[in-house]
Protein backbone atom coordinates (compact mmCIF):
# COMPACT_ATOMS: atom_id res chain seq x y z
CA UNK A 1 0.00 0.00 0.00
CA UNK A 2 3.04 2.44 0.68
CA UNK A 3 3.86 2.12 -3.04
CA UNK A 4 0.27 1.71 -4.43
CA UNK A 5 -1.65 4.94 -2.60
CA UNK A 6 0.94 7.64 -3.81
CA UNK A 7 -0.09 6.97 -7.01
CA UNK A 8 -3.47 8.02 -6.48
CA UNK A 9 -2.69 10.85 -3.94
CA UNK A 10 -3.48 9.46 -1.49
CA UNK A 11 -0.67 9.93 1.27
CA UNK A 12 -0.50 6.77 3.75
CA UNK A 13 0.46 7.14 7.57
CA UNK A 14 1.39 4.16 9.39
CA UNK A 15 0.08 4.27 13.19
CA UNK A 16 1.63 2.53 16.43
CA UNK A 17 -0.88 -0.40 17.29
CA UNK A 18 -3.01 0.17 20.87
CA UNK A 19 -1.63 -1.82 23.54
CA UNK A 20 -3.28 -2.74 26.73
CA UNK A 21 -1.04 -3.84 29.38
CA UNK A 22 1.74 -4.09 27.07
CA UNK A 23 0.04 -6.45 24.84
CA UNK A 24 -1.59 -5.64 21.53
CA UNK A 25 -5.00 -4.80 20.83
CA UNK A 26 -6.41 -6.87 17.88
CA UNK A 27 -9.71 -6.96 16.38
CA UNK A 28 -9.66 -11.20 15.65
CA UNK A 29 -8.47 -11.02 19.31
CA UNK A 30 -11.58 -9.29 20.35
CA UNK A 31 -13.23 -11.19 17.99
CA UNK A 32 -12.73 -14.47 19.12
CA UNK A 33 -13.17 -13.63 22.81
CA UNK A 34 -16.46 -12.50 22.24
CA UNK A 35 -17.27 -15.66 20.20
CA UNK A 36 -16.00 -17.86 23.49
CA UNK A 37 -18.16 -15.38 25.43
CA UNK A 38 -15.36 -13.90 27.30
CA UNK A 39 -17.10 -10.51 27.33
CA UNK A 40 -15.37 -9.49 30.43
CA UNK A 41 -12.08 -9.92 28.85
CA UNK A 42 -13.12 -8.53 25.36
CA UNK A 43 -14.69 -5.39 27.15
CA UNK A 44 -11.36 -4.65 28.14
CA UNK A 45 -10.49 -3.77 24.73
CA UNK A 46 -13.55 -1.87 23.39
CA UNK A 47 -14.67 1.50 23.75
CA UNK A 48 -17.41 2.73 26.24
CA UNK A 49 -20.05 2.90 22.48
CA UNK A 50 -19.13 -0.47 21.26
CA UNK A 51 -19.89 -2.21 24.74
CA UNK A 52 -23.55 -0.35 25.02
CA UNK A 53 -24.19 -1.31 21.52
CA UNK A 54 -23.31 -5.26 22.38
CA UNK A 55 -25.54 -4.91 25.62
CA UNK A 56 -28.21 -3.56 24.36
CA UNK A 57 -31.39 -5.44 22.91
CA UNK A 58 -29.87 -5.09 19.41
CA UNK A 59 -26.50 -6.44 20.01
CA UNK A 60 -28.02 -9.03 21.67
CA UNK A 61 -29.58 -11.09 19.08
Amino acid sequence: MKKILPNYGVELVEIERLKSDEEVISASKVRKLLKEKKFQEAYKYLPAATIKALKSDEGQK
